[in-house]
């Protein structure tokens, strides 16, 4: 097995819209080591995103291949490919997506029992809770949080199946610089410690700073970059 835990070959996306083929990325090479962490860098519209989509199976790619632990994988069935995120790929995205009338408590158990049987899930809950240091609002209904807690919970959702690979999707796009740098903080802080592959994609270079890895998209490809 190699010690690449994502690796892309000849990966290429075109959109069909309108009678117009729209092509997004043309051939992309590009792998990730286990347990390292990643950036990719690019203005709005470059194809961040579908980057992003196509790592996670999220979406097919038009032509090119996904391997994951030395696996093919962008060509799973529906069945088999929903199986596989949900056992190896964590997602966090700039909207928090949490379920505003529940609680703190229930909107990470709603996640937990997909997972473990009630007693495990209940105490992964409570494991990730005192980890994020949110002890005192388990019980805050989720409108209350401020945004910064809302994005640990949602960090603390991902994580909650042990994913081998952790996507995140402008993570801190919502929130002011101050919450922005501890939620980055806690962010590799937790990667570094349970050795997650980790892609975050941003338009920030402070923000892919954060990462051992910078890539830029532009020209509809990657090309390493160089923390700044």
């Amino acid at each position: 097995m190699s010690k690449n835990v994502i690796k892309t070959k000849n990966l290429k996306k075109t959109y069909f819209s309108e009678g117009e083929n729209v092509k997004v990325l043309e051939g992309v090479d590009w792998q990730l080591e286990k347990g390292d962490s990643a950036a990719v860098l690019g203005e709005s519209g470059v194809g961040k995103s579908t980057f992003l989509y196509l790592l996670g199976l999220l979406t097919k790619p038009t032509e090119g291949e996904i391997l994951i632990n030395d696996k093919k994988v962008s060509d799973l069935n529906e069945t088999m490919r929903a199986e596989f995120i949900k056992r190896n790929i964590g997602f966090i995205f700039q909207f928090f997506q949490l379920f505003n009338d529940m609680t703190l408590w229930e909107n990470l158990y709603f996640v937990a029992e997909m997972y473990y049987n009630k007693k495990q899930a209940e105490k992964k809950c409570e494991e990730m809770i005192d980890f994020l240091g949110l002890k005192d609002r388990k019980n805050q209904t989720a409108v209350y949080l401020s945004g910064g807690e809302k994005q640990r919970v949602a960090v603390a959702r991902a994580l909650l199946k042990d994913p081998l690979i952790l996507l995140a999707d402008e993570p801190t796009g919502n929130l002011d610089q101050k919450h922005a740098k501890k939620i980055l903080d806690f962010l590799i802080k937790i990667q570094k410690e349970k050795k997650l592959s980790l892609v975050m994609v941003t338009h920030n270079p402070k923000v892919a700073n954060y990462c051992n890895n910078i890539y830029t998209l532009r020209g509809k490809n990657l090309w390493r970059g160089e923390k700044k």
